[in-house]
């Protein structure tokens, strides 16, 4: 399957997506089903919980974004999130030994749709938070 059929994908992820829906956002994200054609239950299961985490996401960040901007954004985020490093405990079998051991790095990913290149991608349509301050002169 191309990744371009990612694009057929509605975003925001719907309330009630498809099996073709599944298969086609799983290739896109890189994640793998046993049967693409027939998703198990498990395998829905997760690919609607990441799509529905990016969507909110970006829905949150740039609501009146073009679709095709979101699907760029959402593609370019779980990939960022899926091969980030995340200094997890780590167990090494060499020979008779066997080591455990946490990693010395702890790993913030809290930058993570900044550095991945969602928010500069969707950055033109935005949607501010921050309101106007007045001062109490202005009444």
């Amino acid at each position: 399957m191309a990744i371009g059929e990612f694009y057929d994908v509605a975003l925001p992820w719907p309330e009630q997506p498809q099996d073709v829906q599944h298969k086609h956002a799983a290739a896109a994200l890189g994640i793998t089903l046993a049967n693409p054609d027939q998703p198990t239950t498990v395998e829905k299961a997760e690919v609607t919980a990441v799509m529905s985490q990016l969507s909110a996401r970006i829905e949150q960040y740039a609501s009146a974004a073009p679709i095709a901007v979101k699907r760029e954004a959402c593609a370019r985020f779980f990939g960022y999130l899926n091969e980030a490093p995340s200094g997890a405990f780590t167990k090494r079998d060499i020979g008779v030994m066997h080591v455990s051991f946490n990693q010395t790095f702890q790993y913030s990913h809290a930058a993570a749709f900044r550095n991945c290149g969602a928010a500069a991608l969707l950055a033109p349509w935005r949607v501010r938070r921050a309101g106007v301050v007045k001062s109490g002169d202005d009444d």
